[in-house]
């Protein structure tokens, strides 16, 4: 008997195996997808002449964006799926997360810069001014009065405010620059005026501490108007547990009267 034959004839060659060709039918697109996906070129075409121009100072972030460019504009490239589609789309959707969050860190930076300048500027005009002193008692410095109030009470209300504003733009980059800016021009006014607030609701008994803490010792006095001038939600919650106060007395009155 020959076996050799039968051998060769149950065993597959490697050759026969090799010229299986898969034939897959491409996914064919309605027409609001094929609208999609114009849109989509529309949009990476609009990113190639905006990134250089908007991350031209950020050589990182304009090298991850145009990656994703790449990545997006291959996965439109013909023929087209719908998950080909979508990756595309998540593709620009990063691209546009990667441009807010570099913008926003930028922001923040210059905002950064630009409250250093303002303490540099804010610290020479007092020493300049002779309002920093050395070896001076707390009480005498609590002497020099502005509109009532102790001249140490406004230097520590703009301390507290300038180094909320250095910790909110160091740890929360701004998503808008139109808003920092805004930012940075009022915050340093509102920071001041509730520090004084602050102090002025502590002097006046609105509010009261716990315990046994001497409400008249300047320092205690200085750190309410640092902490008031920090805080935004506590002065806000001051505000409003005082306003409180108050119209709970008007009701009280309006009711003796009827």
């Amino acid at each position: 008997m020959n076996f050799e034959n039968t051998e060769q004839a149950d065993t597959p060659t490697i050759e026969s195996s090799a010229n299986i060709v898969l034939d897959f039918k491409s996914e064919k697109l309605s027409d609001s997808d094929n609208d999609r996906v114009d849109h989509l070129m529309k949009s990476i075409d609009k990113y190639y002449e905006e990134i250089p121009m908007l991350l031209r100072d950020l050589p990182e972030a304009q090298g991850r964006c145009l990656e994703l460019l790449s990545h997006a504009e291959q996965q439109l490239t013909y023929p087209v799926s719908r998950k080909n589609m979508i990756d595309a789309r998540i593709d620009i959707a990063r691209i546009e997360i990667e441009i807010r969050r570099s913008q926003s860190s930028k922001t923040s930076f210059v905002i950064i810069v630009a409250i250093v300048y303002v303490f540099a500027i804010v610290a020479t005009g007092f020493i300049s001014a002779g309002l920093i002193t050395t070896g001076v008692e707390a009480k005498v410095l609590n002497s020099d009065l502005i509109m009532g109030i102790p001249l140490p009470i406004w230097v520590w209300g703009v301390i507290g405010s300038l180094t909320s504003m250095l910790f909110r733009a160091g740890y929360f980059p701004f998503t808008d620059r139109r808003e920092a800016f805004r930012w940075l021009l009022f915050r340093p006014i509102v920071g001041v005026v509730m520090g004084v607030l602050t102090y002025l609701m502590v002097t006046a008994g609105l509010i009261v501490f716990a315990g046994n803490a001497n409400t008249q010792a300047p320092e205690l006095l200085w750190i309410i108007a640092f902490v008031g001038s920090f805080s935004d939600n506590l002065s806000i919650n001051l505000l409003q547990t005082v306003l409180g106060k108050f119209q709970v007395k008007e009701l009280k009155e309006g009711d003796d009267k009827k």
